[in-house]
């Protein structure tokens, strides 16, 4: 476990969590409860380095209120995340990224807003980054004018630079996702996703639309194509037997692949016979681009961060435990890191049924790979799971089975059963004796 952490007080429904980081994170409870916030300032988090980077390479007049700049910046973000913040308690989040590394955000008494400080270590290491970053635009100002080819290039590398220095000041070098729950809306309204900006969705679900419209074009073309695309266009390694799980995972789940022709978006069932994507059924529709994106990380072999809210929507139980297995599949390279929130018995037995697997021993690992491909198996060592109530979390991982307690699997299923056998006792409801 690293020594990031993200700290909650008194943030909406949260009242007051303290979340090491760890690879991947299972948040099961109530709806309501604040699952998604705490995921969502978990994704703050993990997002910001790269919207600092991109911010550092943009500014030409960088220095000039460099603070003010910084706290803009993440102002901006609780703002198009969560709203604003007048009407919230007294609130502190302080997220941690390493040893005297850390933002802290808290309500500012006076204008209601959020009140954001970095700390020193962490600002001094930005600032440097901000005074190579002017002494790059100053001396290539002439460079632009008489040498295009050559200003493109540096400033390419100039990029590639300021991209990894931050990376390091922050230690997170991952592509940061958000997957949100009512994606199935983005399906129905397919045709119309580049008018997205027209709706009133929040800042996530507007980010989710634009990976969409980023990466449906790699889909005018079935699986197989795709990957022989990238086979062609990369010397990077692919590794086939996560691409081919991940392939077969996607019809099962769906029953049939994507396809992006001419602008419409369909889902084959055959080489032929297609539905229109929003014709199809909302289990489809909501699992679609969770299983797009994921083939996509997968093949591309990228390092990644992603949120998966609620991927069991309207899925039937034997589809939810396949699409846990494409989520441990990305988890399967060790670099990716993630949050599950679910409100699902189904998900939560799938993954402790990946846990138990994760720890075979030397002499039966064979033969639990003949009932689990090893790609699906979940590493205990890598994971903290939480049920969120009353606006604190509580760690449901059992020390003894390193496994999550059964109680918060079996709960909901458990009051129905009691009802259920209340009523046989009774003899009601003409139950036969």
């Amino acid at each position: 476990m690293s020594e990031q952490s993200v700290n909650i007080k008194s943030f909406g429904p949260i009242k007051n969590v303290v979340l090491p980081i760890y690879d991947i994170i299972i948040f099961n409870g109530r709806q309501s409860s604040g699952k998604s916030t705490i995921a969502k300032v978990v994704y703050l988090f993990k997002s910001l380095p790269d919207i600092i980077s991109q911010l550092i390479v943009s500014d030409r007049n960088l220095l000039q209120d460099f603070d003010k700049k910084l706290v803009i910046t993440v102002r901006n973000q609780i703002l198009a995340m969560f709203g604003t913040t007048k009407h919230f308690n007294d609130f502190e989040i302080i997220l941690t990224y390493g040893e005297q590394k850390f933002i802290k955000i808290v309500k500012d008494y006076n204008s209601g807003h959020a009140r954001v400080t970095y700390s020193k270590e962490l600002k001094d290491a930005l600032k440097e980054v901000a005074n190579s970053s002017e002494i790059f635009w100053k001396s290539s100002a002439n460079e632009s004018i008489n040498n295009f080819n050559a200003f493109y290039i540096s400033r390419a590398y100039f990029f590639n630079e300021i991209h990894e220095k931050i990376s390091k000041i922050f230690d997170e070098q991952r592509e940061a996702l958000y997957v949100p729950a009512g994606r199935s809306l983005v399906s129905t309204l397919s045709g119309e996703l580049r008018n997205i900006d027209s709706y009133n969705f929040d800042s996530l679900m507007k980010d989710f639309v634009q990976k969409i419209l980023h990466y449906r074009d790699r889909f005018s073309k079935n699986l197989d194509e795709i990957i022989e695309d990238k086979k062609r266009l990369t010397a990077n390694p692919i590794d086939f037997e996560k691409v081919s799980a991940a392939k077969k995972l996607i019809t099962d789940i769906i029953q049939g692949e994507y396809r992006y022709e001419n602008g419409e978006e369909k889902l084959m069932l055959d080489k032929e016979t297609y539905v229109k994507i929003k014709f199809s059924s909302s289990g489809q529709q909501e699992a679609l681009w969770i299983l797009n994106l994921l083939f996509l990380q997968i093949l591309d072999n990228k390092k990644s961060f992603m949120v998966f809210e609620e991927p069991e929507s309207h899925l039937y139980p034997e589809a939810q435990y396949a699409i846990v297995k494409f989520i441990a599949l990305f988890f399967s390279n060790t670099e990716n890191q993630g949050i599950i929130t679910t409100h699902s018995p189904y998900v939560m037995a799938a993954l402790n049924t990946l846990l138990l697997a994760g720890q075979a021993k030397d002499k039966n690992a064979e033969k639990i790979k003949r009932i689990i491909n090893k790609q699906f198996w979940i590493d205990i060592s890598r994971v903290s799971a939480y049920f969120v109530e009353n606006g604190e979390i509580k760690s449901i991982l059992d020390n003894e089975t390193n496994l999550i307690d059964p109680y918060y699997i079996d709960s909901a299923s458990s009051a129905i059963n009691e009802d259920f056998d209340a009523l046989l006792e009774l003899g009601g409801a003409n139950v036969p004796q």
